[in-house]
């Protein structure tokens, strides 16, 4: 669709909603037809919002659309 998505927060149980800094590295395992490897790592910022972004990334993650 090209639309930007609105910021996604979780309720204060799941997500402090502070600022958080992670990286994302989504790479295909070389001679594995449709394997990859998610990398998702926390580098400054709550693990409570931490695993929130995580846990949402993993859902939302469409490993079929990409490469």
């Amino acid at each position: 669709s090209g639309g930007v998505e609105p910021s996604i927060h979780g309720d204060t149980a799941q997500d402090a909603g502070d600022e958080g800094r992670f990286s994302v590295r989504l790479e295909r395992i070389d001679r594995l037809k449709d394997t990859y490897s998610l990398d998702i790592r926390c580098l400054k910022g709550n693990l409570r919002s931490y695993k929130f972004l995580y846990d949402t990334i993993r859902q939302r993650v469409c490993f079929t659309c990409v490469l």
